[in-house]
């Protein structure tokens, strides 16, 4: 399968691999982790992910999904 325009990655961003994985795919990564660390956000968003909380990410996951679907 090759990786198009449109197809997206989900990381965990407090993930051992993760900076590698969302400087790999800028701005087709997104990125959650505990709003209390804000240095992987931090990091994860200045390498071109779009980062939410852990909370807000499973909490609005159909509506993140749909959201990139479109």
């Amino acid at each position: 399968h090759d990786i198009t325009m449109k197809d997206h990655i989900i990381v965990d961003a407090e993930g051992e691999h993760a900076h590698e994985i969302i400087r790999a795919f800028p701005g087709r990564t997104i990125a959650f982790c505990s709003h209390m660390n804000g240095e992987r956000i931090r990091a994860a968003t200045e390498a071109g992910a779009k980062v939410y909380s852990r909370g807000e990410f499973f909490t609005r996951i159909q509506d993140i999904i749909h959201s990139i679907e479109n």
